[in-house]
């Protein structure tokens, strides 16, 4: 995480400089007495705080992680799409995931609804519609206010996907500070928003297979 430091003293000053535990020093002039220095730990010598335990939380993730790959060696083929902690597949009427509101067991997110379509461009980018109607979009990375939500949607993905478009722009209004005078300023932001799945490859038949695939 960054530091910024507001110094006065000469001193002070050396000793931030020549610190072999800081990295990324940035100084920017304030005033004829003061410069602001901004830097950050080298992770070796980060402190880990008073209330955290490393082996606790390796052992909740990898528990996790196994209760994951326990339900996508079972689902198989029928996976469409997967997180971390989360799971799209096609239901059969055989396979389906038990589900509860308990501690370690999965939860319905559908309200025992079901999606009637489903289109994912990437980790993080997808768009569905349930059979009651309901529409979610979630784009990693963007705002999708109305404005946004009217170029970023699930017919854009179609065509992303399709290749009939290669990529589709926004543009949004970003409020950052100017690290010498500290004044807010607001900038016009373009941002590109295409495919990108690349964690596996894709066939001809929109299947997908691991990288080092023997077919």
């Amino acid at each position: 995480m960054p530091q910024t430091e507001f110094v006065a003293d000469p001193c002070r000053f050396y000793e931030i400089l020549l610190d072999e535990r800081l990295k990324d020093i940035n100084v920017i002039y304030v005033s004829d007495e003061m410069v602001q220095v901004n830097y950050r730990y080298i992770e070796t010598y980060v402190e880990n705080h008073y209330n955290t335990n490393i082996f606790v939380a390796l052992y909740t993730t990898a528990n996790a992680r196994m209760r994951l790959y326990e339900q996508l060696n079972r689902l198989d083929k029928y996976v469409m799409y997967l997180d971390t902690d989360s799971i799209v597949y096609s239901d059969n009427g055989k396979n389906t995931i038990p589900h509860s509101d308990m501690l370690a067991e999965w939860t319905d997110e559908l309200d025992g609804g079901y999606i009637q379509k489903w289109v994912a461009t990437g980790p993080k980018s997808y768009h569905y519609v349930t059979n009651t109607g309901k529409v979610v979009t979630k784009v990693k990375g963007f705002t999708l206010h109305h404005k946004n939500a009217l170029k970023i949607n699930g017919a854009a993905m179609e065509k992303l996907i399709d290749s009939e478009i290669r990529c589709v722009s926004v543009q949004d209004n970003q409020i950052t500070r100017d690290p010498e005078t500290k004044e807010l300023i607001n900038k016009i932001l373009t941002k590109r928003f295409s495919f990108g799945f690349d964690k596996r490859v894709i066939t001809q038949d929109y299947d997908t297979k691991p990288y080092g695939y023997a077919y």
